[in-house]
């Protein structure tokens, strides 16, 4: 494997901690966003999260070193990190490179993917509930569910609740556009018209996420909207909140890429 070839990887590396601080992103590891729509369930909270998704993206790839005390890693991370991984392996042997270089390309793959993830993400804390929210397209075989052209798009939303007394999930709300700003779905707030069927307790510092999905006539949207959240005292509801789940792209990967 030749200096060139290793030096290319660098920098793309490098390149794309360039475009991070023109855009001034700054990056949250996320989970792949799976296919399954109707999926629920309680997840880790916090750094604890962000260790178990580098752990799963990067299981493959152990002699690479990266920080997890950080919540939101930005360009200067990303450098730091880049520059130290290659110059911890400038003496490796000749026999080792091959695999160096494979986990490298491994790890570029895993921040491609993930800064799409993220121009593809919202975040919103409001009155003590944080709303995470994350689509990609999906590749996955069949029909488009309501005619529209096949621009089939799976989402994760991601409830964690930061009060000091549980929460209950109770319904939600949704307005979907299309890349001509034309709505193309709409989910009126009904009350109690639960998410994917459930309406789960929250506890405090505890996460509640489920999958869905929804289909585009056009490469690219834009979804909004609330969720219907009630607070409970003694097991009770003792206040409903309409937490807003802030905008976040459906977008297809050519076209963040653009």
């Amino acid at each position: 494997m030749s200096k060139m070839a290793v030096l290319q990887v660098y920098r793309t590396f490098l390149r794309q901690a360039r475009r991070m601080a023109k855009r001034g992103e700054e990056l949250e590891f996320r989970k792949p966003v799976p296919d399954n729509w109707g999926y629920y369930g309680y997840s880790e909270t916090g750094l604890r999260y962000q260790a178990s998704t580098l752990s799963e993206l990067l299981g493959s790839s152990p002699s690479l070193r990266v920080a997890l005390d950080l919540e939101s890693l930005d360009a200067d991370w990303l450098r730091h990190v880049v520059r130290e991984n290659f110059k911890d392996k400038k003496t490796a042997s000749t026999a080792e490179v091959p695999r160096l270089m494979g986990e490298a390309l491994a790890a570029l793959r895993v921040l491609l993917e993930q800064l799409y993830l993220n121009r593809c993400s919202s975040s919103c804390t409001s009155d003590g509930v944080r709303v995470d929210a994350t689509s990609k397209y999906s590749t996955q075989a069949g029909t488009p569910h309501s005619g529209r052209n096949h621009n089939l798009f799976s989402y994760r939303i991601r409830i964690t609740n930061l009060r000091e007394e549980p929460i209950q999930v109770m319904g939600r709300e949704w307005t979907i556009k299309n890349d001509k700003g034309a709505v193309v779905v709409h989910v009126p707030h009904v009350v109690g018209n639960a998410v994917v069927g459930q309406q789960p307790i929250v506890p405090p510092n505890d996460c509640f996420e489920y999958i869905s999905g929804t289909d585009l006539d056009t490469p690219s949207g834009l979804q909004s909207g609330r969720l219907e959240i009630a607070v409970l005292e003694g097991g009770r509801p003792s206040q409903t909140l309409m937490v807003p789940v802030r905008p976040f792209a459906h977008m297809r990967p050519e076209v963040q890429r653009q």
